[in-house]
């Protein structure tokens, strides 16, 4: 149903501007993960045991094997559930549903990981976490008080520091949020919230989001840099992308309703933003999708679905080898696609990695 928000300022916060420098569109990067940024060629799959509580990481080879990195496993929280990065890939933040805080991470060229801090408390049952692309702000989504925690980033240590109190939001049960420039989408079931950032005053105020069908199911949120904002919610009871244009002021528009594969449970585009890749959990498949750089519209690639390993859960993307990885939690692998930037075309390549468990997320990361 629709979801109408009244503009008012809902926080004002002292933030500085990081070394990245502030950015005052709205068309900056996404956020969620995708650091690579940074002076080393190697590049490192963090992946999280929900079990086990448990960061494992493994070396990425340009083939796509992964090696598993002496001294992995690191113990993080109770009940790991998300994962992020910093804009430069060095630092890994775990969101930990059960010990209610994020553990923080900095990686070592050599794929060692340290904590240069202790954890940070976060609201109620925190479910997801994105950091600003120019570390203007991290904010952590809290499911069970339905709102936002806010923290500055150290772009030197990665250290993250709590920033005034926790954010309200419009929607109840929260769980999965995405970044592009200065708006913020964050969605429940079938709701979503949409935030401005204002950098010259250091504040949010709430847009006006669009209509979802209650019947949805919203897992997963993403919107690239593109000419113009999009915002893609990944709809696991209709089986599609549900795609939204982004005005000035924050308003939703629903565009169009994409279908994928069965269930799908996890989305992720390329480096270029140029292909965007669906896991279809139910389907044991991975929907491709070309991106329009322009519009944001997304058609089927040449190769429009790949058959994966059963029930594929979480994706990561590596731009430095152009490589997906695929968690199959059916068989807990993580299988390697190369990805051909043409085409958007998956090849899988090497053997597959056996994992303990099948992981709750999946990050690259880039010291």
């Amino acid at each position: 149903m629709p979801r109408m928000t009244t503009t008012a300022v809902i926080l004002v916060i002292a933030l500085a501007c990081f070394w990245q420098g502030c950015d005052s569109g709205g068309n900056g990067p996404s956020g969620g993960g995708k650091g690579v940024a940074g002076g080393s060629a190697a590049t490192y799959l963090a992946y999280l045991d929900p079990v086990a509580s448990n960061l494992n990481v493994a070396g990425i080879a340009t083939t796509g094997t992964l090696t598993t990195i002496t001294g992995s496993p690191y113990l993080a929280g109770s009940q790991p559930v998300a994962m992020t990065t910093s804009p430069d890939g060095k630092f890994i933040y775990v969101v930990n549903s059960n010990s209610v805080n994020v553990s923080q991470f900095a990686i070592a060229a050599d794929g060692t990981l340290t904590q240069p801090a202790p954890p940070v408390a976060t609201g109620s049952l925190p479910t997801a976490m994105a950091i600003d692309p120019s570390e203007r702000f991290a904010l952590v989504v809290n499911s069970g008080a339905s709102s936002l925690s806010m923290y500055s980033v150290n772009g030197t240590t990665g250290v993250l520091t709590p920033v005034g109190s926790t954010i309200p939001l419009n929607i109840t049960g929260p769980r999965t949020i995405a970044l592009n420039g200065n708006f913020v989408f964050v969605a429940g079931v079938n709701t979503l919230d949409v935030l401005l950032f204002n950098p010259t005053t250091s504040s949010f105020t709430f847009g006006v989001s669009g209509a979802v069908p209650a019947s949805a199911n919203i897992v997963s949120l993403l919107s690239p840099a593109l000419s113009t904002v999009q915002l893609y919610a990944l709809d696991s009871n209709s089986n599609s992308i549900l795609t939204f244009a982004v005005s000035n002021n924050g308003t939703l528009t629903q565009t169009a309703t994409v279908p994928t594969g069965s269930q799908p449970s996890a989305m992720v585009s390329d480096a270029g933003n140029h292909f965007l890749f669906v896991a279809n959990q139910g389907g044991n498949s991975i929907s491709v999708f070309a991106i329009n750089a322009t519009t944001g519209s997304l058609t089927p690639a040449a190769t429009p679905t790949v058959t994966t390993e059963a029930a594929p859960n979480v994706l990561a993307f590596d731009p430095v080898n152009n490589l997906l990885f695929v968690s199959a939690s059916g068989t807990k692998h993580i299988q390697a696609y190369l990805a051909n930037s043409t085409t958007g075309a998956l090849t899988p390549t090497g053997s597959a990695f056996v994992a303990n468990n099948a992981p709750s997320a999946m990050v690259v990361a880039k010291p």
